[in-house]
């Protein structure tokens, strides 16, 4: 019987959250963006690096426009109650430190639209 080798977790952190960051690119879903906080809480990523990197890679979905306009979407209605009752979570996070979280999500985005232009 073969043994099964360890999983790297931070290869699975890392298409977690290129998947998430897709995701939420396209669809728009407060869960993606939900779960891309939860991963934020849990490790220190570089998410200006990270969105480059998914912006390169030809199987990511991430449209640096498309997550601007759904970031600020999200920002405008995390704080009604509508919104925080639909999201898939038994604790929703603060309304406060999830903006503080797409604000510096909208930052890490931005710059690499600069830097995309350039």
């Amino acid at each position: 019987m073969k043994s099964l080798k360890p999983v790297d977790s931070q290869l699975v952190c890392a298409d977690l959250m290129f998947a998430k960051v897709s995701a939420f690119s396209t669809r728009g879903f407060a869960r993606d963006l939900v779960d891309l906080y939860a991963i934020d809480q849990q490790r220190k990523i570089d998410w200006k690096a990270l969105l480059a990197q998914a912006g390169r890679a030809s199987d990511n979905d991430y449209n640096p426009a498309e997550f601007h306009v759904r970031l600020q979407l999200h920002g405008r209605e995390c704080a009604t109650a509508g919104y925080r009752e639909e999201l898939p979570v038994t604790n929703p996070p603060p309304v406060n430190a999830f903006r503080l979280f797409m604000k510096r999500l909208q930052a890490a985005n931005q710059a690499v639209v600069r830097k995309t232009l350039r």
